[in-house]
């Protein structure tokens, strides 16, 4: 016949030590979902930094034309342009506009009369002036943009008309 024999009971822990384990899990567990900046936190935007944005824009593409236009575009940006469905993302922003600034004749300047911030989006407007084999016409934009988390500007959408 076997014997039975008793195993010692473990040590009962005190209610101390039943509340560390759940919070040292918890505790990590809440660490690991955390948001862990990967840059330093940026100043808050001002509306005048916007405006100095939307100018160097303008002195950029004035100094190397397209590839700056397209470039100042977020990945996803929107151009709304008259008479043309939107287009949307730099890729098809570029085939659009290659056809114009292919013409060395061509020129779009532009001069930000105003701007304002919210967080990380504001917009400009101004007054715009277009040089082409068309003559010269003036008109009136308005950008949306969005700022990066690294600080930079790049337009979320724009739109711009001709004065009658």
């Amino acid at each position: 016949m076997r014997r039975a024999v008793a195993e010692p009971e473990p040590p009962k822990a005190s209610p101390i030590g039943r509340l560390v384990k759940p919070l040292a899990l918890a505790t990590l567990l809440a660490g690991g979902c955390a948001h862990v900046p990967t840059s330093p936190a940026l100043p808050p935007a001002r509306d005048e930094d916007l405006v100095r944005a939307d100018a160097a824009f303008a002195a950029d593409v004035a100094a190397r034309r397209l590839d700056a236009w397209v470039e100042h575009f977020a990945p996803d940006g929107v151009m709304l342009p008259a008479g043309v469905a939107p287009t949307r993302g730099q890729a098809a922003i570029r085939e659009l506009m290659a056809p114009l600034f292919a013409d060395p004749g061509f020129k779009i300047a532009w001069t930000p009369t105003e701007g304002h911030v919210g967080g990380t989006v504001g917009w400009t407007s101004g007054t715009s002036t277009i040089t082409s084999a068309r003559g010269v016409r003036h008109g009136k934009y308005m950008t949306v943009w969005r700022r990066l988390p690294d600080g930079q500007w790049r337009i979320a959408a724009d739109i711009g008309n001709t004065d009658p």
